[in-house]
């Protein structure tokens, strides 16, 4: 019994070309069809793209905001804050860490106090009023202690998961948070 060995690279490629000399030109049109309706579909249920930026009160998010130039809502793009990550600091290729975990005190579940019966239209009902009264029970605080459950935010928006990915890897911002961020952080590290 004997052995080859290669690459499964090069026995692919072989295997590839071998079939791809076989198609005819409608196949091989048809293939390319297949391959752009892929990548539409990808893109089109790609939800991974953003990243939010989290801070400590309203105005360490407007000194973000303006130097991301984020609109009145908070919305930004990938594209306009990367300018801004490599003019004002230098973190490309630098070491990453595990994001770390949330300090603080979570909110509490607003559905603990919901009991659950047999009727699923009541019990849907009970959830959307338990919810909507815990929204309605918030203030605003001027500063959050836990920058994760902040209400001051800006939300950067990507063009798809692979973009928000590299970005995140080039100015190694792992350490800040996953795709909730401390901003507080990050905006320390553009001012200084």
């Amino acid at each position: 019994m004997g052995f080859k060995f290669e690459k499964p690279q090069k026995a692919r490629k072989e295997a590839k070309a071998a079939e791809e000399a076989q198609l005819t030109d409608h196949q091989k049109s048809y293939r390319d069809r297949e391959k752009r309706e892929e990548k539409r579909f990808q893109m089109a249920v790609d939800s991974g793209f953003w990243i939010c930026f989290c801070f400590h009160d309203a105005e360490e998010r407007g000194r973000f905001a303006d130097l991301v130039k984020a609109d009145a809502e908070g919305w930004t793009f990938g594209d306009v804050i990367r300018p801004v990550f490599e003019e004002r600091i230098d973190l490309q290729n630098k070491r990453q860490f595990k994001p770390k975990e949330q300090k603080g005190t979570p909110m509490p579940n607003p559905l603990d106090s919901v009991e659950t019966t047999d009727s699923l239209e009541g019990d849907s009902f009970a959830e959307a009023d338990a919810i909507l009264k815990a929204f309605e029970s918030l203030e605003v605080k001027p500063h959050y202690d836990n920058v994760w459950s902040s209400a001051y935010y800006v939300v950067c928006v990507f063009r798809d998961s692979d973009d928000l990915e590299s970005f995140i890897r080039e100015y190694a911002l792992a350490k800040y948070g996953d795709l909730y961020m401390d901003g507080s952080k990050i905006l320390e590290a553009l001012e200084a």
